[in-house]
């Protein structure tokens, strides 16, 4: 729907990368403008799987991140 709209933007991602490398607390941190495109970057951040795990230099047992995810139309 978002290409048949011509819908594009940057959504920014926040969320928590716990120890084991699992994803949690996945949330809009700065809006697209478009819900279409929000609810796709929460989409990719939920559905990306586990990541490694963190390395032991970075202390605590997680950390928090934002991550922009930008969609953009290309030709065809």
């Amino acid at each position: 729907m978002a290409r048949r709209g011509r819908v594009e933007g940057t959504a920014v991602v926040r969320f928590v990368l716990v120890r084991s490398g699992a994803v949690q607390e996945v949330s809009v941190a700065r809006s697209s403008g478009s819900g279409l495109l929000d609810g796709a970057a929460l989409r990719a951040v939920r559905s990306a799987g586990g990541f490694p795990p963190l390395p032991v230099e970075i202390a605590g047992d997680e950390v928090s991140l934002e991550l922009p995810l930008t969609f953009r139309l290309s030709g065809g």
